[in-house]
């Protein structure tokens, strides 16, 4: 009993924090750098750069992408482009900001369409 109280109230609080957090819905992202840890996406008509930390996780829908092989993903997104959906970190009601002020990614997931083929 006193497992599934103490579960339920995690999940609470999880949910809360998901509903606080900024979402940037299918942006295109013009640049990452796994160097400096940023991510560079089109946000209305102006660039807007991103932080992440070794928390933050990307992937395609529900599935991660490994973070060694973010580099060689990245090397992809940098030539051919992409769209994704960042979802920015937040406590107490406020978009988490690094030292540089730029806003802090707690999730980055990519979107790929498929095209319409033609007959």
């Amino acid at each position: 009993m006193y497992r599934t109280l103490v579960a339920s109230g995690f999940a609470i609080v999880l949910c809360a924090l998901t509903v606080m957090a900024k979402e940037y819905t299918e942006v295109p992202i013009t640049h990452i750098d796994t160097d400096k840890h940023t991510v560079t996406a089109k946000v209305g008509d102006k660039d807007v750069t991103f932080s992440y930390t070794d928390k933050t996780s990307f992937g395609f829908g529900k599935k991660d992408i490994d973070p060694e092989k973010l580099s060689k993903f990245a090397e992809f997104v940098n030539a051919k482009g992409a769209t994704a959906t960042i979802v920015t970190a937040e406590e107490k009601d406020k978009e988490i900001v690094d030292k540089d002020g730029r806003h802090v990614a707690s999730r980055v997931t990519f979107v790929f369409k498929k095209k319409d083929k033609e007959d």
